[in-house]
């Protein structure tokens, strides 16, 4: 079915300029002269009843004059700003589909390495299950182990591992025969697989019986 699928190939580099700002033609600077020159020129006039309807009509044109500009400022900006505003729109929406992109990819390769990893873990816990079987353990199961499957890590290098479990296991069993309360020593000995707590914790306990029944014995030939 892969055959089938063919995948599209991105062979230019991504790319965003401007290729020019453009300019403006205008006259903006010459209007700034003439308010800055009437602003100075009525700062100056002393009013007179002859000069004040001249004042009124002038400031109506001067607000005029205002408007008009900002008029032209925001055609200017909203001009300006209708390719910017595009490619903004068009930037996001290209991240967006990227992003998605990305997870399903990404998806599908954590979707097929945990497939490999868990054929690697069941090839594992049958290696250790046959280990188990041929040296006649029955107490312990795979867990127990404490072993990382991961991808990186190779097969020998985890079934070594199962190996060396296996073998202090089969040395610690060596080290309980070896004791005066095998029985005993096992039963505690499977609770954790600690040998050393599972000696010291039988020995121990039969210390305090034999100590328990001295002090019974002295006791009793006293009376």
């Amino acid at each position: 079915m892969n055959q089938e699928l063919i995948k599209p190939v991105f062979k230019n580099e991504i790319k965003a300029e401007i290729k020019t700002t453009g300019s403006i033609e205008d006259n903006i600077q010459e209007v700034q002269d003439f308010a800055l020159k009437l602003n100075e020129y009525y700062s100056k006039l002393v009013f007179t009843e002859d000069t004040l309807k001249e004042a009124k009509t002038e400031k109506a044109e001067v607000n005029k004059m205002k408007n008009k500009v900002a008029d032209y400022r925001r055609q200017i900006v909203n001009k300006y700003n209708e390719p910017l505003q595009k490619f903004i729109d068009g930037a996001k929406a290209t991240e967006t589909i990227l992003a998605d992109t990305y997870n399903t990819i990404n998806n599908q390769v954590n979707f097929y390495e945990q497939e490999l990893k868990e054929q690697k873990l069941e090839e594992l816990k049958a290696y250790f299950e046959e280990l188990c079987v041929k040296e006649k353990i029955d107490f312990i199961d795979f867990v127990q182990a404490n072993i990382n499957v991961t991808l990186s890590a190779s097969m020998k290098s985890l079934k070594v591992k199962v190996d060396e479990f296996i073998s202090k296991i089969l040395d610690d069993i060596k080290l309980i025969n070896s004791q005066q309360y095998v029985d005993e020593m096992m039963i505690e000995y499977k609770k954790d697989l600690n040998v050393s707590r599972a000696i010291t914790e039988v020995n121990n306990r039969h210390i305090e019986l034999e100590k328990a029944q001295q002090e019974k014995e002295e006791k009793k030939n006293k009376n």
